[in-house]
């Protein structure tokens, strides 16, 4: 078989959304693909331009006229060994800088999960901002390079809390940033289906996570959405001199610390009743209304670790509760807009099986009219679950909408498969854009009045 030639372009956009991961690059090079495919990823341009990868083009323009594949590879592995001292360079410059000022007072707060922990990490700064000068990484940065970079160029002697989201693509990762950022305190957001395709079983997902509680330098309070009590109760690794907080909706106020009861979930927000220990005391509990604008009980769950942190500081509790009603729009997480007279929900920065039900729940008592979703579906999943996790999503899609557009990759036709099967009205589409474009096309009897974006499709996964 004729092997596939891309544009030098097309390869490095690719290599850029695969972080440099060899392996997966190699992996979507050797993919077969329609005349369609090829001709829609031929324009593909990296999303930036980095400094990293113009050099990776600049070797493969002088060295590369034989064999392209070859020479990005050998670049590859260069530019790892360089940034490897450069990466250890910055992690000394700025554990050196963490000591110097956790000695003035400063406290570190480190989020690790497998999914959640961007939103956390927002519902944090907003809501202990309002009662001390807060520093955390931009954006979802996770890396060990841009948590030194966060430190080394952003923190300043006035910051009281840093908080750093910790990502994981193996065993060993967690453990690695505990040893340099020795935080005071940790979040251990939700635990399951994520990077399945790199970590394998949950079993090892959940090994990779735990290092958070039983590393020699893991923080001595660890606040763990109480799903994770299923694992965790299981594992005798918690040390001797550490506390682990849970938080959540669990209906059973014994097994939790910090408590929600949701009361309200509608298009306008959320609202319900939280309950905390008084001076961190759990035999002496405080119940206060709480309510955001935004959507779901998954919101409101993500503004318990910032009351328990509060809580754990000594700061004023009703003020970081109060804040949580007036808490902006996390970027492409459950954010609402009404362009053009339709309602939009904008959730595609990325989904996975867990983080879907809590959707998948709320969808179910929305009841929103004339619903399309767009998804690409289930992407990293190990291959044992992909098919049926595929197949659930579909028949949960059905349950709720009145139309699907599908973004096809090479994971989520078992979904497709089960839509035609089930007869369902649905359409593909190579990316979002081209998806929406058909969805504005189709003519339906009933308009469409509410769009809901269920995680996007790199062209990685094409």
């Amino acid at each position: 078989m004729k092997s596939i030639t891309y544009p030098l372009s097309t390869k490095l956009a690719i290599l850029q959304q695969c972080e440099y991961d060899l392996s997966l690059w190699q992996q979507w090079l050797d993919e077969t693909r329609t005349a369609d495919q090829i001709k829609n990823l031929a324009s593909l341009e990296p999303e930036k331009w980095t400094l990293k990868l113009k050099l990776i083009r600049w070797t493969v323009r002088i060295l590369g006229k034989i064999n392209t594949n070859l020479t990005i590879k050998l670049a590859v592995n260069v530019f790892k060994i360089l940034e490897s001292f450069l990466v250890s360079c910055l992690i000394f410059w700025s554990s050196a800088k963490l000591n110097l000022y956790r000695r003035q007072g400063l406290k570190v707060v480190v989020i690790a999960g497998s999914y959640g922990k961007t939103s956390v990490k927002h519902w944090l700064k907003h809501q202990l901002s309002h009662q001390w000068p807060i520093l955390t990484t931009p954006a979802s940065y996770n890396t060990p390079l841009s948590n030194a970079l966060t430190i080394i160029k952003k923190l300043h002697s006035h910051h009281k809390v840093l908080i750093l989201e910790l990502g994981e693509y193996q065993i060993g990762d967690i453990a690695g940033f505990l040893e340099w950022l020795k935080p005071d305190y940790g979040v251990l957001t939700p635990v399951g289906w994520a990077h399945g395709s790199r970590l394998g079983e949950k079993a090892i997902i959940e090994q990779a996570l735990l290092e958070l509680v039983g590393h020699r330098c893991s923080p001595h309070v660890v606040l763990s959405d109480v799903v994770n009590k299923s694992f965790l109760s299981q594992k005798n690794l918690i040390r001797g001199d550490q506390k682990l907080i849970w938080y959540g909706s669990n209906t059973d106020e014994s097994e939790i610390d910090y408590q929600l009861i949701l009361t309200k979930a509608d298009q306008k927000g959320s609202g319900g009743k939280v309950k905390y220990p008084v001076n961190n005391k759990t035999v002496s509990k405080k119940k206060s209304s709480i309510e955001t604008r935004l959507l779901g009980l998954a919101a409101l769950e993500n503004a318990l670790p910032g009351i328990a942190l509060t809580n754990l500081l000594k700061g004023n509790i009703d003020i970081a509760i109060k804040a949580s009603a007036y808490i902006p729009d996390i970027e492409r997480r459950l954010a609402v807009s009404q362009p053009g007279g339709v309602t939009l929900i904008d959730n595609s920065y990325n989904t996975n099986p867990g983080s879907w039900q809590k959707n998948y729940e709320l969808l179910s008592q929305l009841k929103l009219n004339n619903l399309a979703v767009v998804t690409g579906g289930f992407v990293e999943l190990a291959a044992k679950d992909n098919e049926s996790q595929q197949i659930l999503l579909a028949n949960q899609l059905m349950e709720i909408a009145s139309v699907v557009g599908v973004i096809k990759s090479r994971f989520n036709q078992p979904l497709i498969a089960e839509l035609e099967k089930k007869k369902f009205s649905y359409l593909v589409g190579y990316s979002q854009a081209e998806v929406l474009e058909k969805l504005s096309n189709l003519n339906l009897e009933k308009p469409i009045e509410h769009l809901w974006l269920e995680g996007g499709m790199r062209e990685m996964y094409q």
